[in-house]
């Protein structure tokens, strides 16, 4: 019907306007024009024109939908890529948290004997004479030690926080063996030590290698 209105409109019947539909709606406009060879556009031709605009839109949709799914297939692989490489560093930053835990556990672990070493070999060098052949030893082994010990502080700095592993121990235990631990390096310096401990505490939650570092860090500073 609009067809033949607009030949009507135009005073002629050799033109004629095809909508191309969609189930999306209009994509376009199907002209027809007879204006070179004068040939009149009958009921068939229009019908010709009418099923030629349904395939044309059939095919446009298609074409569009093909074209979209094209975009969101990218769009899907782009994401799947950004969440596999995600996935990728998230496991990697895993492994280096892990990494850094086992450092600063094993830098902890490392520290406690090493402060022993550290304060009995201080203690032998301080009782040793000039005269003692041992000196120069007992002087590399204070030297090493101190080293040590600086590179393990280095490596706690870099590691922290350290997650505690909290486990029942006995607290007056630990402190008398991290003061012993200690004690040479105490004892060079003049310093002395009146311990008082309550034997009611008994075992208590804690995280013994970090105690063990805390005691030691506020001893030495007082």
């Amino acid at each position: 019907s609009s067809c033949e209105m607009v030949s009507e409109n135009l005073g002629v019947d050799y033109f004629a306007l095809v909508p191309i539909l969609s189930r999306g709606g209009p994509v376009g406009v199907l002209v027809a024009d007879n204006a070179i060879t004068g040939r009149p556009i009958d009921s068939a031709d229009l019908e010709m024109l009418r099923l030629f605009a349904g395939h044309a839109g059939t095919a446009i949709e298609k074409a569009r939908l093909y074209t979209r799914l094209v975009e969101e297939k990218t769009e899907l692989e782009r994401v799947h890529t950004e969440l596999r490489n995600n996935q990728q560093t998230i496991i990697e930053l895993q492994r280096l948290s892990d990494l850094g835990e086992m450092t600063a556990r094993m830098a902890h672990e490392i520290r406690n004997p090493l402060v022993s070493i550290g304060g009995f070999s201080r203690r032998l060098l301080a009782e040793s004479g000039l005269d003692d052949p041992r000196r120069r030893q007992l002087q590399i082994i204070v030297n090493e030690v101190g080293r040590l010990e600086t590179i393990l502080t280095e490596v706690l700095d870099f590691a922290r926080p350290l997650t505690p592993r909290i486990a029942r121990a006995d607290l007056n235990g630990l402190v008398r063996e991290t003061l012993e631990s200690i004690a040479p390096e105490r004892e060079g310096l003049g310093i002395a030590l009146a311990l008082e401990l309550d034997d009611t505490i008994g075992d208590v939650s804690v995280d013994s290698c970090l105690f063990r570092i805390a005691l030691i860090n506020v001893v030495r500073n007082a």
